[in-house]
């Protein structure tokens, strides 16, 4: 990753200040956890596209409706993690309205 100087040693300004302007935005999205909702589908496995997940991220289910509530005692797991989608997999056959909110907490390391 190029570094943005400080300030600017010569030349535009303008040009320097949008540099810094991309790069703050840039670290901004990444360290800002992102997340969504899911409702899962009538199968044990469930594959969910969000652009945010790579195959380091944390990914986290909350339950917002009951039918959701009663597939965690009975077996609710992420089994897979990769580049723009993760697989949430269930021990039965899910119900149409288990409705989850997800976050991603990005990896420590990228």
């Amino acid at each position: 990753m190029a570094r943005t100087p400080l300030f600017p040693r010569s030349g535009n300004l303008a040009t320097w200040a949008l540099a810094i302007t991309q790069r703050i935005e840039r670290d901004y999205a990444y360290l800002r956890q992102k997340g969504g909702t899911v409702s899962l589908s009538a199968t044990v496995s469930n594959v969910v596209t969000d652009i945010n997940v790579v195959t380091g991220s944390r990914v986290f289910l909350t339950p917002i409706t009951v039918q959701a509530a009663g597939m965690i005692p009975i077996g609710l797991w992420i089994s897979s993690k990769v580049q723009g989608q993760f697989v949430v997999t269930t021990s039965l056959v899910a119900s149409l309205s288990c409705v989850f909110d997800y976050l991603i907490i990005p990896p420590q390391d990228a």
